[in-house]
């Protein structure tokens, strides 16, 4: 007998199933204002993602007020630069990052 989920909505069309990939939450963090990263080895668990969650450092995308990091994900490893282009100086932000 086959086993897995399916839910579907008041329609019949299904919005989760089985092969579909959801999101996990794995941590959060106040990164910055100098580079560096955070091994996780959850982050092994499916394809990483990453958020900023300082409205600050979002602002700073559009303003000369400072200049948020630039996060990547590498196997287990989340990390952080700054752009040493710009002239703006360089803040700490929280992020948020999970896999799915």
């Amino acid at each position: 007998m086959p086993a897995g989920i399916q839910v579907f909505d008041e329609n019949g069309a299904a919005l989760i199933d089985t092969t579909d990939r959801i999101s996990l939450v794995l941590g959060t963090a106040i990164i910055g204002p100098a580079a560096g990263s955070i091994s996780d080895p959850r982050l092994a668990y499916g394809k990483g993602w990453f958020q900023l969650l300082d409205f600050e450092a979002i602002e700073a995308v559009t303003t000369t007020k400072s200049k948020p990091p630039i996060p990547s994900i590498s196997g287990t490893t989340l990390s952080w630069t700054y752009d040493s282009q710009s002239q703006r100086p360089p803040r700490a932000v929280r992020i948020i990052y999970g896999t799915y």
